[in-house]
């Protein structure tokens, strides 16, 4: 640097430096123009000063001309090539004023002269990401690392390049270590949740999402995160509700609001989502996404023609997305065209990196495939979706769990039972004897859906769906059991039969005694739940809710949660007039039903085949242990019956129930009700 310099003021003679602690001044109290005058008389006597050439550049930059700032800053470089600052500087200029390639240059030139600078490594690593030139943005942010190992922000801009240029396990492996230096560093947490539930991670990404909340509470993209999460683990009403805190936090985030709508839509809130549809499609009528929502609600209920000419509706050249593809593969699914549907998901297998999306689309392919005699492809396709979806649960399958668990609620019940059985056999009163639930209980897909919607055609019967509300009456009428006074609560899936004590252990919802109270107390409980359901239902095809006709038994509601056959020997106990229907199908068929089935909800044992027959075997040894009592009175519903001779089954559940003969129950296809479960095209 040239510090000897001198300029003649009115003052006096001024050096060099005296004029850069009065330039630097002026700059610090924004007097641009004062700064300009006192640069001008430096460059007058010395045109080259480095120092005089940057500050001018300075000055330019805060006025916005990075043109002329990147020329000056040109200058100072050429008048002190060994002064990294200048370099810097003059990068900076050229990048603000969109001269990315020459910026690239000017810093390949610097990094010539100053190869270990971190500073202009970074700044080379950013041009470089920008102009798309990967490899060597990792080169730069690689030699960053090496040169300062402790540096997190180095790792996490490493992990953004890798992600880019396709390299999803370096850039987790560089984000993991960008937060082993910063534990707290939000974008790397959000990248790594954002790339462990894309790649199927689900428990990872859930976890480190957990972290994200933490210090964002408010950050609406972490709730949409979280809603994946939720969805992979099979909690699908928890995933609605997450989406719902995105968008109030957020109204804006439309792939939060597609999502939601989706969901209300497969988890059969076919109401909610049509109205949330609605006025989403009011601002944007001719966004082809929800045009193609709008056909995915027609066809959940049931109606493929309307659902066609609504997808037909979107101009041909708008029809590429995974979304609008998607839903077309749905349709020619729904309109028995099975041909359609695998070439329409020819080309989004492996496409859509998204490993939620994934899951739908490889069990959809493995349908088509299946039901067009490609079993070998098809089952190649149904083991991969029940892989990704297996990682999406934080407890997996526990088969001794379940084996104790199952066989400690079939010992326990069926001993209280026979204690408690009236030797002539007549029915116990209490005050819920005259409410009589039709409960139908099995095996997952053992026609429990197809049984109900028949039986819903009856006038004289309401159909609750899948309740959880017998379990979390067990649960309330649990009392003092070991563990604590207080009930527990029920945790987890609606479908665990595990509660939770205060010590952290472990044991199945079980009564300690048939007594009157404690039968009373569930039967209260238990009947509380379901009208509340069935208001919040509505109503359905056979007609409205009259709580005084269904607590007195003139009119019937069912109940088809199928793991209510762990409780029979209760429900008998609680409700002597209720109807029992035992929904039976081949195991096999049961078995791989479900296995090719993608489950939205709990059913953790359905994802492996080794799992399934477990399940299928505790099952049976539980409907073993009640099928025998005396004045069980269970209604066998074989499946096979059902489905190649309907009108004699039908006919025979109808009277078992019961119920006068008629006519609509032989004609469920054309009911009007939307089935929530995965039977809904079935049925």
């Amino acid at each position: 640097m040239m510090d000897a310099t001198h300029a003649t003021t009115a003052g006096g003679d001024v050096t060099g430096p005296q004029f850069e602690r009065a330039v630097k001044s002026h700059l610090g109290a924004g007097r641009l123009s004062d700064a300009v005058g006192l640069l001008t008389q430096w460059l007058r006597d010395d045109p080259d000063h480095p120092e005089a050439c940057s500050l001018m550049g300075v000055v330019a930059g805060r006025n916005g001309d990075d043109a002329s700032a990147a020329g000056w800053f040109a200058k100072s470089v050429a008048a002190s090539p060994d002064d990294p600052h200048h370099h810097r500087n003059h990068a900076l200029a050229l990048i603000r004023s969109g001269r990315l390639e020459d910026a690239a240059a000017a810093l390949r030139s610097a990094g010539r002269a100053h190869p270990g600078d971190p500073h202009l490594l970074r700044l080379r690593g950013v041009v470089a990401s920008r102009c798309n030139d990967l490899s060597d943005a990792v080169e730069c942010f690689r030699k960053i690392v090496g040169l300062c190992p402790d540096d997190a922000a180095a790792r996490y801009e490493m992990g953004e390049v890798l992600r880019r240029s396709g390299d999803v396990a370096g850039a987790t492996a560089a984000w993991k270590e960008c937060l082993r230096l910063n534990p707290e560093h939000f974008d790397a947490l959000n990248n790594l949740a954002g790339v462990q539930l894309a790649g199927g991670d689900f428990v990872d990404g859930l976890t480190t999402l957990q972290r994200v909340l933490n210090l964002r509470p408010d950050w609406p993209r972490g709730h949409a995160n979280l809603a994946v999460a939720m969805h992979a683990a099979g909690d699908l009403r928890q995933a609605i509700v997450c989406l719902r805190n995105a968008l109030r936090l957020d109204p804006s985030l439309e792939d939060a609001r597609f999502r939601m709508v989706n969901h209300l839509i497969t988890a059969g809130k076919l109401d909610d989502a049509s109205e949330e549809l609605d006025r989403w499609r009011s601002n944007r009528p001719d966004d082809e996404r929800l045009t193609a929502l709008s056909a995915r609600l027609l066809e959940r209920r049931g109606k493929i023609d309307r659902a066609w000419e609504v997808f037909d509706s979107i101009p041909k050249d708008r029809r590429d997305s995974a979304h609008v593809r998607t839903t077309r593969a749905v349709l020619a699914d729904a309109a028995g065209d099975p041909e359609q549907t695998i070439r329409i998901l020819d080309g989004l297998v492996g496409e859509n990196p998204d490993a939620i999306d994934q899951i739908a689309i490889r069990f959809l392919m493995g349908k088509s495939l299946d039901r067009t005699g490609r079993h070998d492809d098809a089952f190649e396709h149904f083991r991969r979706g029940n892989e990704l979806r297996r990682r999406g649960f934080v407890l997996p399958y526990d088969r001794e769990r379940t084996r104790r668990t199952f066989a400690e609620v079939a010992d326990r019940f069926r001993r209280l039972y026979l204690d408690t059985e009236d030797p002539d056999g007549s029915p116990r009163r209490s005050s819920t004897s005259d409410f009589r639930p039709i409960f139908i209980v099995g095996m997952p897909r053992s026609g429990t859906s197809l049984i109900e919607q028949i039986l819903s055609r009856h006038p004289t019967v309401r159909a609750a769906g899948e309740l959880t509300a017998l379990s979390d009456a067990v649960a309330d009428g649990m009392g003092d059991e070991p563990g604590g006074s207080t009930p527990p609560a029920v945790q987890g899936s609606p479908f665990e039969i595990v509660r939770h004590r205060p010590d952290a252990g472990t044991g199945p919802l079980l009564l300690s005694a048939f007594d009157d109270e404690t039968l009373d107390r569930v039967g209260d409980g238990y009947r509380r739940r379901a009208l509340a359901n069935l208001h919040e239902k509505g109503h359905n095809a056979s007609g409205g809710v009259d709580d005084d006709a269904l607590v007195a038994g003139s009119v019937r509601m069912s109940d088809k949660m199928p793991y209510n056959f762990l409780f029979v020997p209760l429900i008998r106990r609680v409700f002597p007039r209720a109807t029992i229907i035992h929904a039976r199908r081949d195991g096999r068929d049961s078995c791989l039903s479900c296995y090719f089935q993608n489950f939205t909800g709990g059913n953790e044992f359905a994802f492996d085949l080794d799992d399934l027959t477990h399940y299928y075997e505790q099952y049976r040894a539980v409907v073993g242990s009640w099928s025998d009592l005396p004045s069980i009175d269970v209604v066998d519903a074989d499946y096979e019956s059902l489905v190649t001779d309907p009108g004699a089954e039908i006919r025979r559940l109808i009277q078992r129930c019961g119920l006068d003969w008629h006519d609509d129950c032989l004609t469920a296809h054309l009911s009007d009700r939307a089935v929530a479960t995965a039977s809904y095209q079935q049925v």
